[in-house]
């Protein structure tokens, strides 16, 4: 069962479950110890968490610097098609 913890720690645990299996109801409460090599073990088998991917740029920048360059496309060509008198 994945988990989103990265540690396990050792100790007394108890798991309590309830559910329904073919539409029979049942309850489970187990107890048990984890020990010092068996949390190492799971701590070793356990994946990192997956760090979420950064964008390059927020979308609010990416459309200010579109912005600003056809601005400075619309002067530059406006200020090319004067004709001089």
């Amino acid at each position: 069962m994945p988990s989103d913890y990265g540690e396990v720690d050792t100790g007394d645990y108890t798991l309590k479950m309830e559910g329904a299996a073919a539409e029979e109801p049942f309850s489970v409460v187990e107890t048990f110890t984890i020990e010092d090599e068996e949390a190492e073990e799971a701590e070793e088998n356990n994946p990192d968490p997956e760090e979420p991917e950064e964008a390059d740029l927020p979308l609010w920048t990416w459309i200010l610097i579109e912005t600003v360059f056809l601005l400075l496309a619309f002067f530059i060509g406006r200020k090319s098609s004067k004709k001089p008198e």
